[in-house]
């Protein structure tokens, strides 16, 4: 049974990645130039991002899931637009998340602090300060 999900699942992933590989065939040939003004990917990822907002007030988990899906889709898109790796981008972003929240830990910790002893103005606060010190790095 085990095996037979397995083989399922692959046959579902393999498919949707032939699909997105035809398609970006086509939009390959429909492309703008790459850092031109307000590409259409650009507009695209406002458009989806305005509907996500319109999702998120509706209150329908359904329909914000479906719309964050389509975010990131556009995201990746533009991504490789800028002939860059989403993935990548991706894990850098965690990455750099992850080092600024265990710097945050450790301040509160050379405060005396932990993490549940303070509230969001005086987190935010710490947080832009680590934000400054590792855009200055």
């Amino acid at each position: 049974v085990v095996e037979v999900r397995e083989l399922v699942l692959h046959s579902v992933l393999v498919a949707r990645e032939e699909v997105v590989h035809r398609l970006l065939a086509v939009l390959d040939g429909l492309d703008v130039p790459v850092f031109a003004p307000r590409p259409l990917v650009e507009l695209r990822l406002e458009e989806e991002l305005r509907e996500l907002k319109q999702a998120m007030a509706s209150a329908d988990p359904a329909r914000t899931e479906e719309e964050i899906g389509d975010v990131l889709f556009a995201i990746v898109n533009l991504a490789r637009k800028c002939r860059l790796d989403a993935e990548s981008a991706l894990q850098r972003g965690t990455d750099k998340f992850v080092t600024r929240f265990n710097r945050l830990e450790d301040e509160l910790q050379r405060q005396g602090k932990r993490l549940c002893d303070v509230d969001l103005a005086e987190m935010d606060a710490i947080w832009d300060e680590i934000k400054k010190m590792t855009n200055d790095q």
